[in-house]
């Protein structure tokens, strides 16, 4: 592309990554993503955010805590739409343990969970009672 004259700067490529992401060619974002990187571009909270919602969307969420970690040792923090992002895709892998520590880090840090992550732990009240590490994040809740 930059042979083309486009110079790729940080908004571009965070589009680039976030329509591969959507198309569910998370291999391809995360070779994008690194490829910002070699350019000795730096990834904002955007970029990530995007990369671990592509991640927690497609159930990787190993690879979305690695991206999470490397966020914050790179200087770019984690924002309420991280965090968020982040608690819904713990919450379909039913891992409500991790999302309620997240939870807790998250509220620690000034943040609220977003209209679909509450609507997501609604939805969750039909299953209440089958595990009980969902039962504290009900709690929590207060449903």
């Amino acid at each position: 592309m930059e042979s083309n004259g486009l110079n790729l700067n940080v908004v571009i490529y965070t589009i680039l990554i976030d329509a591969l992401c959507k198309d569910k060619k998370i291999d391809l974002a995360r070779d994008l993503f690194r490829e910002l990187s070699s350019k000795g571009l730096r990834p904002d909270v955007k970029t990530y955010n995007i990369m671990i919602r592509g991640f927690c969307f497609e159930g990787l969420l190993d690879e979305a805590k690695e991206f999470f970690v490397e966020m914050e040792q790179n200087g770019c923090f984690p924002d309420d739409c991280t965090y968020n992002v982040f608690i819904r895709g713990f919450l379909a892998s039913q891992k409500y343990s991790e999302a309620l520590v997240l939870y807790k880090e998250m509220v620690g840090k000034g943040f609220s969970a977003d209209a679909s992550t509450v609507s997501w732990i609604v939805n969750l009240r039909s299953t209440k009672g089958q595990d009980p590490a969902l039962e504290e994040v009900l709690n929590w809740f207060g449903l």
